[in-house]
């Protein structure tokens, strides 16, 4: 045809076969099917999506019944009905013409955008989870999950299958843009009463680097929780991200993309963990809970060889330990054991991280770290008064600190 000549000199073959279809002329039609369906040109293949999408949208799906009455064969057909809208009169229409045993010439292939569909997306993502395609199944699973009911089991077993599936995976990686539905969907499940945790922890830690990324709310629920919880968990993931002093195999060696993957994760989850062991999910803290895991967490730590990256850690959520019902600042559960005799290292840490979490703030020539000072004098006379003497210590010297950077910026002259 003339008409393909043309399309292969032109910006957009689509566009000509939109043209084309707009032309009430069987010549044309018969010229371009069923020939161009086993085409592998990609302007060819333009041309006849521009021309399909057209006829579909001027016609509906009588057009389509019309076409699947033609004496083409099953691939032929499945051929046809991917280049139509992914919605639900096209898949009753591939039920209807391709049967159970050959619908898979569909599903296998299909373009997903679930744009195109208007009403709930639960059937075609059943139909994806069949046939392998678990990333597609999660993009239908998503759409939607912060405006609409989602089928709950469904999205698990959706996000489930992706996990160990590299296909999968590889498919959500293509489609970027699905990334806020995800973690939007991964958001709702978050707030069921009826999900396993267990599930919705293995779901959280695939998807982390989403989380962080999309997610202006806290940490995921399920791994802050175990992490406060299980001092395993807690090991396992230290485990995952650092190498263990005991280790001598060679550190230079290439490390696998699977492994660099999980030890990533496993390091971001770390840095962003904000809820203190022993503090319960009604708010309440239980010193018992809380020192039983210290405990385990040191002894499983140091059998492994990390107890260095241990004590770092622990001096950091120490910091988000809650007030003494008693009036101190700090519980006094954590005050004693960041007044322990070893615990310089965990001391360090907690002032580190107080300090960085003050962020990005305003130059005041020394006002705000005069006030940061007096603030932390007062913690530390009132952990004197308790008896809590090294940890006052330190306490007292990061006061110090404040004031020698309020000296300092108080000889600065910005206009020089």
């Amino acid at each position: 045809m003339s008409c393909i000549n043309f399309a292969k000199k032109v910006a957009s073959p689509f566009d000509v076969g939109r043209a084309l279809g707009e032309i009430e002329y069987d010549l044309i039609e018969n010229e371009l099917l069923p020939t161009f369906l086993d085409s592998n040109d990609e302007v060819e293949k333009q041309v006849l999506s521009g021309y399909v999408r057209i006829k579909f949208y001027k016609i509906g799906i009588d057009w389509v019944d019309m076409i699947m009455q033609k004496d083409w064969s099953l691939e032929q057909r499945a051929k046809f009905l991917l280049f139509l809208p992914f919605n639900e009169e096209v898949w009753e229409t591939v039920s209807k013409y391709l049967g159970e045993n050959s619908e898979d010439l569909y599903w296998k292939n299909v373009k997903v955008n679930p744009y195109e569909s208007d009403g709930n997306l639960n059937e075609a993502t059943e139909k994806l989870l069949t046939y392998g395609r678990e990333g597609a199944a999660v993009i239908c699973a998503a759409h939607k999950a912060n405006k609409a009911e989602i089928n709950e089991a469904l999205a698990v077993r959706s996000l489930i299958s992706v996990l160990d599936s590299k296909s999968g995976k590889q498919e959500l990686t293509d489609y970027s843009y699905v990334a806020y539905d995800v973690v939007e969907l991964i958001k709702r499940l978050q707030k069921s009463k009826t999900i396993d945790q267990d599930v919705l922890l293995k779901i959280e830690f695939k998807f982390f680097s989403w989380l962080k990324r999309f997610s202006t709310e806290e940490l995921p629920t399920a791994i802050e929780k175990k992490l406060a919880s299980d001092p395993q968990f807690f090991a396992d993931m230290i485990a995952l991200a650092f190498r263990s002093k005991y280790d001598k195999s060679d550190s230079t060696k290439e490390i696998d993309e699977n492994k660099r993957y999980l030890a990533q994760n496993a390091y971001d989850i770390l840095y962003e963990w904000k809820l203190c062991p022993g503090v319960k999910e009604d708010g309440k803290f239980d010193e018992n809970a809380f020192k039983e895991w210290i405990k385990e967490a040191k002894r499983i730590t140091e059998e492994t060889g990390h107890i260095g990256v241990a004590r770092h850690y622990i001096g950091q959520i120490l910091t988000y330990a809650p007030a003494d019902p008693g009036g101190l600042w700090i519980h006094k559960a954590v005050a004693d054991i960041l007044d322990a005799r070893d615990a310089d290292k965990i001391r360090s840490e907690f002032t580190l991280t107080l300090f960085n979490r003050r962020g990005i703030h305003t130059f005041t020539y020394g006002r705000e770290e005069r006030e940061l000072a007096k603030q932390n004098q007062e913690k530390a006379e009132a952990l004197d008064a308790e008896g809590f003497t090294r940890f006052a210590t330190i306490m007292r010297e990061f006061a110090e600190q404040y004031l020698k950077i309020a000296n300092e910026e108080e000889k600065v002259d910005i206009y020089e």
